[in-house]
């Protein structure tokens, strides 16, 4: 089983969830409201896992 792909606790795929937490994290770190940053992840899971898909 792939786990980005698999259900979080709230039934989500972790990528998401985990995509969630980190945009409240940055927004605490940021003092910048969370409304600034996107809600939903600018990247699929696939992409996230892709090799050729970030910078080198």
């Amino acid at each position: 089983m792939n786990p980005i792909s698999t259900p979080g606790p709230k039934g989500k795929p972790s990528c998401c969830a985990a995509y969630s937490k980190a945009r409240l994290l940055a927004a605490e770190e940021t003092g910048l409201e969370e409304a600034r940053f996107p809600p939903q992840p600018p990247f699929t899971a696939a992409q996230a896992l892709a090799a050729d898909y970030w910078p080198s």
